[in-house]
C-alpha cells in the first residue's frame, strides 16, 4: 500500500536522520522523532502538497508495516536479482551445510573371520577321526553340538566368529544374526548359546587342540528340528563395553547348551561367512 506525506513532514524526518535523532513514519504520519523536535511553523509551507519525482530523486516507499526494511525476497533495484538473506537469519547447521552428510542410523558389518572347531571322535558312518589338528576354516557351514554322557567330548563342535567394526558414534542398540539349522536330528530341538570371546586366533590356524574359551553367556536361541531359519541375538551391552574400551575387534564363541535334546548325529549349523549373504552379521543401531 503507498502513502504521501507533507512536504514538511518528509523535510523534517529527513533533517532529523541526519541529525542521528529517530524517525518513523507511518498512515498516521509523523510519529516519533527520538530526542529532537521541532516545533516552528514555516510560512512558506505547503500544508497538502504532495511529494513529487522532481522534490526528492528517490520517494519514501512505505508499506503497511512500520519499517522500511525490504524483504530480502525483493529484487535488487539495481540489478533485478534476488537479494541474498542476512546471513545470521540463516545459520549453518548439520542440516543444511553442504559438506555434511547425515550419519545412517545403522550399521551392517560382516564376519571377517568364522571357523568351527570339532573334536577326534565317531564321524557320521561311525569311524574314528583324529580332528585335534583339523581345520574347518574354509567352510560354508559351520557345526556346533554338545552331546552330553561318558562320550561326550568326542563328538563336541564349538564355532568362532569376528568383526571388525570401524570407528562409529555411541551404539544404542548391536545384534548378531545368524542363518542356523538343525541337522540329523528331526525331533530335535536345540538351543545355541552366544557367547563372549576375548581371546586372539585367526581363521585359518584354529583347531580343537587350540580353540578359545568360550566365555560369558550373551544369550541363545531356541532352534527348531528341519528349519533353516534367521535368528537374532541381542549383544548391546557386550559390544559397547569392547568399543569403549577402544577395541574394535569382536568375537563371539557359539555353542550348544548342553541340557537341551539331541539325537546320535544331530548337531546344530550355522552358515558362514563363505556362505555369501546368509553368514554372520554385526548390525549396529545409533
Amino acid at each position: 500500500m503507498e502513502m504521501f506525506f507533507s512536504y514538511k513532514t518528509y523535510l523534517t524526518c529527513a533533517a532529523l536522520i541526519a541529525l542521528g535523532a529517530g524517525c518513523s513514519l507511518s498512515s498516521e504520519g509523523l510519529t516519533s522523532v527520538g530526542d529532537y523536535e521541532d516545533d516552528t511553523v514555516d510560512p512558506n509551507d505547503e500544508p497538502n502538497r504532495e511529494i513529487t519525482e522532481s522534490d526528492t530523486p528517490s520517494p519514501v516507499r512505505i508499506g503497511i508495516a512500520e519499517t522500511q526494511k525490504v524483504d530480502a525476497r525483493e529484487a535488487d533495484a539495481q540489478t533485478g536479482e534476488p537479494q541474498k538473506a542476512d546471513a545470521q537469519s540463516q545459520p549453518l547447521t548439520d542440516a543444511n551445510r553442504p559438506d555434511v552428510k547425515p550419519l545412517p542410523s545403522s550399521l551392517m558389518i560382516r564376519a571377517t573371520a568364522d571357523t568351527y572347531a570339532r573334536a577326534s571322535g565317531l564321524d557320521e558312518t561311525f569311524m574314528f577321526v583324529n580332528n585335534d589338528n583339523s581345520n574347518f576354516g574354509d567352510q560354508t557351514v559351520m557345526q556346533i553340538k554338545h552331546r552330553p554322557g561318558p562320550d561326550e567330548g568326542h563328538f563336541w563342535r564349538e564355532a568362532f566368529i569376528a568383526f571388525s567394526v570401524p570407528s562409529v558414534a555411541k551404539v544404542k542398540r548391536a545384534k548378531v544374526v545368524l542363518t542356523v539349522a538343525t541337522r540329523y536330528g528331526p525331533m530335535d530341538t536345540a538351543t545355541l548359546e552366544i557367547r563372549a570371546l576375548d581371546n586372539l586366533w585367526t581363521e585359518s590356524n584354529l583347531v580343537w587342540a587350540n580353540r578359545p574359551s568360550a566365555g560369558t553367556l550373551l544369550g541363545n536361541v531356541k532352534v527348531l528340528p528341519g528349519q533353516k531359519v534367521e535368528v537374532q541375538v541381542d549383544v548391546t551391552a557386550y559390544v559397547a563395553a569392547r568399543l569403549d574400551a577402544g577395541t574394535r575387534s569382536i568375537a563371539f564363541g557359539l555353542v550348544q547348551n548342553a541340557t537341551t535334546a539331541y539325537q546320535n548325529n544331530s548337531h546344530i549349523e550355522v552358515d558362514a561367512r563363505e556362505a555369501g549373504a546368509t553368514g554372520p552379521q554385526l548390525v549396529l543401531e545409533f
